[in-house]
Formats: structure tokens, sequence, C-alpha cells
């Protein structure tokens, strides 16, 4: 194959997207694989994260979408006689000790909610009870469940 047999394609035309179909919001459903997510760009007055979801759909359109009044939050398996106000209270107390004598809130709620442990799944597990632990900041993320596991606070 010689340099003359070579065809030269444009970007734009391997690349292109299809046309958008009409969508109507109320009424046509928006399927949308996930390809990434990212929440680092933006925070809300509230302290909230806005989350930005990317994805593609089934014909293979770009799709961004944007969640406001994201919280992040985590499981973990309820300890022995955990009450979930006395739990956000200690978390509260302990964290803001450690983090500028407590002029901001960390931890935003903590509820018991009962969930099927999706480690190890089998079908038919039994369901099991979890702590739900909402804080304001990510970063605080490992230091808050390590708190809980370490009774430290409890």
């Amino acid at each position: 194959m010689g340099a003359s047999d070579l065809q030269i394609v444009k970007v734009w035309d391997v690349w292109r997207r299809p046309p958008l179909p009409n969508l109507n919001p109320q009424a046509d459903p928006l399927v949308v694989v996930q390809v990434d997510v990212s929440d680092d760009h933006a925070k809300e007055g509230n302290g909230s994260a806005i989350l930005r979801l990317f994805g593609v759909t089934e014909q293979g359109n770009s799709v961004l979408l944007r969640f406001h009044r994201f919280y992040h939050y985590f499981y973990v398996p309820v300890l022995p006689e955990v009450e979930a106000s006395a739990l956000n209270e200690a978390l509260s107390v302990a964290l803001s000790k450690k983090h500028e004598g407590g002029n901001h809130k960390i931890v935003l709620h903590v509820r018991v909610v009962t969930k099927r442990n999706i480690m190890y799944f089998v079908p038919g597990d039994l369901e099991m009870q979890f702590v739900r632990i909402t804080i304001l900041n990510p970063k605080y993320m490992k230091e808050t469940a390590s708190l809980y596991r370490a009774e430290a606070c409890v």
C-alpha cells in the first residue's frame, strides 16, 4: 500500500456525535451510561457540592448532568446500642475539638437505616442495620469513619 492509497480523514468526521433528538423532558426518558463523575469544581453556599455526571446516551449523544445540593455520605455497620442523635452529637463534638475550635459543622446528620450489604453479595442475603453518616466536606470522611469505628466518641 503506497502513500497514494491513504485517505485523509478529518477528526470531526470520525468523532462527530449524532444530531440531538427532539426530547420532551416531561414524557421522554433520558437513559445515560455514566462515564465519569466530578464534584471538585463548585460548592453551593450551604456547603453542598454540585455533582457533575458525564455520560453517553444509547444513540451516542454526550450528556452532562448537574446535581445540585449533593452531600457526601457513607455507611458503616451499626455498633451495639448506637442512637443516631447521640452519635451525631458525639461525632460533631469530637471533630470540632480537632478542627479550628468547632467553628464549622462537619457532620450534617446521622441516621440508622436497614440495607443489604453489597460486599460479598449473595442473592437472598438478609438486610441489616447500618449507620448512614452525611458530611459537609468529603475530606473529613475517612477521619469520621475512623472515629466511629474506634468508638472514640460513642
